[in-house]
């Protein structure tokens, strides 16, 4: 096995044994008991049909040289040999990654009693003005506010803000946004 090819945190999961990595929040993600195998994250040059081919293993290329490899545990020195492979890594935990985010940001404090939400129902809108002919080139989160407040009005059960039910800034914007 090529050590410097596998990331410090791979080679640790790797030592232990599956009780051992269970006890972490981390150690284990990435590995399936159920099909003992690993699914890595890895940073590769050239084609990767030869170490496919050899290893029989399941790769899905993204993009920018970066490919999802599902892998028993006994194969990944052997990947870590082949020249086209520059990186092995083991995925994160997202919610590891994100604590300090979502500490952050209260969100914490709307998971618990009295609030409880879980997520479930909610609706995200992805705004992208994009760079077009007429659009204003300068665009920005106060004037994107005032356009949709313009047509907006408060919600039925709102009385007052912050509304003690849903905090601050639900409104009903069906009025605001323009029909084709």
């Amino acid at each position: 096995m090529t050590e410097s090819k596998v990331s410090p945190e791979l080679n640790i999961a790797i030592d232990l044994s599956v009780e051992e990595r269970e006890k972490s929040l981390d150690l284990n993600v990435g590995y399936s008991e159920e099909f003992e195998e690993w699914e890595l994250i890895i940073r590769y040059t050239g084609s990767l049909s030869q170490v496919r081919d050899e290893l029989g293993i399941s790769i899905e290329e993204l993009l920018g040289g970066y490919a999802i490899v599902r892998i028993p545990q006994y194969l990944i020195g052997r990947l870590s040999d082949y020249p086209q492979i520059n990186y092995i890594e083991k995925p994160k935990s997202l919610i590891l990654d994100q604590m300090v985010g979502i500490t952050a940001s209260c969100i914490n404090s709307v998971r618990l009693p009295d609030y409880s939400l879980k997520g479930k129902g909610v609706l995200v809108a992805c705004l992208d003005s994009g760079i077009v002919n007429g659009n204003d080139p300068y665009l920005y989160g106060e004037k994107v506010r005032a356009s949709l407040i313009r047509g907006a009005r408060k919600l039925p059960f709102q009385e007052r803000q912050p509304s003690p039910l849903v905090g601050w800034g639900a409104l009903c914007l069906v009025d605001s946004i323009p029909r084709g």
